[in-house]
C-alpha cells in the first residue's frame, strides 16, 4: 500500500510540473513517465531498467549515492547502477559486509564468530572478531597479535622499558615518567639505569648528595656504621662499598680529589676551624632516634631534644660544633659523574670490601668541614656502633636497570 502510495504522489507531482510547463504528459512512450530531467522509465526492480541506471523508487533513474540503492548495497557511480548483489565487502555500504550468500549484512561485532578481517566491525577477524589496534582491551586474546598492552591493543608486547602503547596500537617512547617497565624513571634516551637522586658509576649507583640525599639539605650526622646500613636498606639502597667510593671520588684518572690531583682548600666544605668538642656531651646522645623514617637534620636533633634534658644538652652541644654546609652548595666540589661533597662537609661511613672483621665492618672516607683527606685514604679503627658529631653517610646501590 506505502509503495501504491509513493507512485501515485509521484506520479502527480510530474502532472502538476507538467501543467505549470505547458507540457503534456502524452509526450512521453507508454511506461515512461515525464520527470524535471526528462521521461524516465518506470519500473519494479532494477532489472526492468536498461544500462546506467537503478530502479529507485519506482522510476529508472542513475544513483549518485549509496543511500539511493536497496539491500545496503553501494551505488556504482562511474556507471550510475546499484548493484544488484555483493560479492565482495566493497559491494556493500559503510558497516556491512557481505556475506556468502551474496547478502549485505551489519558487520559482526567483538566475539562473533566470522570467516575474513572484513567481516568485522574491527576489521580483525581470527576466527571470531577481535579488537581493533588502539582500542582498549583486559585480555591478549582480544587482541589481533594477543598483546593486550598498557590496555590497549597492540602491534607488540612493547617490552623495553619506556616503551608503551599508544592510541594507535603501537610501541612508542615514554619520553619522560614512569613506565612499569622501567623502575626507576623514563628520559628521552630510555630507561634510566639509577633513580633520578643517583648516578651510574661503571656498574653500580651513588647518591649524588650525603643523606639524606637532597640538593639543599643540610648532611645528617651522629649515625653509626649499623644505622647508616639500616637507613639506605629502608630505601633499597645500601652503603657505598669503600672501593665504590674510592672509584666515585677519584673517577677512573684515579685522582687524590673529586677535582683534581692538587688540593685547593675551600673548593670543598674542608678549611673550617675546627671546634672542640667535649665527649661527655656527645655520650648523652638518646639512643634510638636514629630512625629510618627521619628525613633531615633539624628533625633529628628535634627527636633527640624531645627525649629529655640530656638529648637536649647532646643536642645543642651538636649544632655548636656543626659546620656543615647543605648539599651541592660548593658547587665546584663534584666529579665528572656528577657526585658531590665526596671530600670534606661530612665523613662518611662505607662498607669495607675485604669485610673487615668483628663489630668492625666499616671504613671512613672524605673528612669533614675541618679537614680534608685524598680520595684512597681510609680510617678503619671505628667499630660499628661508633657515632659522631661529623660522621654521615651517603647510599649506593646496584643498578637498577
Amino acid at each position: 500500500m506505502k509503495q501504491k502510495l509513493i507512485f501515485y504522489f509521484s506520479v502527480l507531482l510530474t502532472l502538476v510540473s507538467c501543467e505549470t510547463k505547458g507540457l503534456d504528459v502524452k509526450q512521453c512512450d507508454p511506461g515512461w513517465v515525464l520527470t524535471s530531467n526528462g521521461c524516465r522509465q518506470r519500473c519494479l526492480v532494477s532489472d526492468d531498467c536498461g544500462a546506467g541506471t537503478s530502479c529507485i523508487g519506482d522510476l529508472c533513474i542513475p544513483c549518485v549515492s549509496d543511500g539511493q540503492c536497496l539491500d545496503n548495497l553501494k551505488c556504482d557511480i562511474e556507471s550510475g547502477e546499484c548493484f544488484d548483489i555483493c560479492d565482495v565487502h566493497e559491494h556493500c555500504t559503510y558497516g556491512y559486509y557481505c556475506t556468502v550468500d551474496n547478502h549485505c549484512l551489519p558487520k559482526l561485532n567483538f566475539g562473533e564468530e566470522c570467516v575474513t578481517d572484513g567481516d568485522c566491525e574491527s576489521n580483525e577477524c581470527n576466527g571470531y572478531c577481535r579488537l581493533s589496534f588502539g582500542s582498549e582491551c583486559a585480555a591478549d586474546n582480544q587482541c589481533p597479535t594477543d598483546f593486550c598492552t598498557d590496555g590497549y591493543c597492540c602491534t607488540s608486547r612493547c617490552h623495553e622499558g619506556c616503551e608503551s602503547c599508544d592510541s594507535n596500537g603501537v610501541c612508542s617512547a615514554v619520553i619522560s615518567g614512569t613506565d612499569p617497565e622501567c623502575p626507576t624513571l623514563c628520559t628521552e634516551t630510555g630507561c634510566r639505569s639509577c633513580p633520578e637522586d643517583m648516578e651510574e658509576i661503571e656498574d653500580f649507583c651513588m647518591d649524588k648528595f650525603e643523606a639524606p640525599g637532597q640538593g639543599d639539605q643540610l648532611p645528617f650526622v651522629m649515625f653509626s656504621f649499623i644505622e647508616a646500613e639500616q637507613w639506605c636498606d629502608s630505601r633499597g639502597k645500601r652503603l657505598c662499598f669503600d672501593t665504590e667510593w674510592t672509584l666515585a671520588c677519584g673517577t677512573a684518572q684515579s685522582l687524590n680529589y673529586p677535582y683534581g690531583d692538587t688540593h685547593i682548600p675551600g673548593t670543598c666544605n674542608d678549611n673550617k676551624t675546627w671546634r672542640p668538642y667535649n665527649q661527655d656531651l656527645l655520650n648523652l646522645w638518646p639512643i634510638g632516634i636514629n630512625d629510618p623514617s627521619v628525613v633531615t637534620l633539624e628533625e633529628l636533633l628535634t627527636s633527640a631534644r624531645a627525649t629529655g634534658v640530656n638529648g637536649t644538652s647532646a643536642a645543642d652541644h651538636i649544632e655548636q660544633l656543626y659546620q656543615g654546609a647543605a648539599s651541592g652548595t660548593y658547587i665546584d666540589c663534584v666529579n665528572t659523574y656528577g657526585i658531590y661533597d665526596l671530600c670534606g662537609n661530612v665523613e662518611e661511613w662505607t662498607r669495607r670490601s675485604d669485610g673487615g672483621v668483628t663489630d668492625f665492618h666499616g671504613n671512613l672516607k672524605g673528612r669533614y668541614w675541618a679537614d680534608s683527606r685524598r680520595c684512597g685514604d681510609n680510617i678503619t679503627d671505628h667499630g660499628d656502633s661508633f657515632r659522631f658529631y661529623e660522621i654521615g653517610f651517603r647510599c649506593c646501590s646496584s643498578l637498577w636497570y
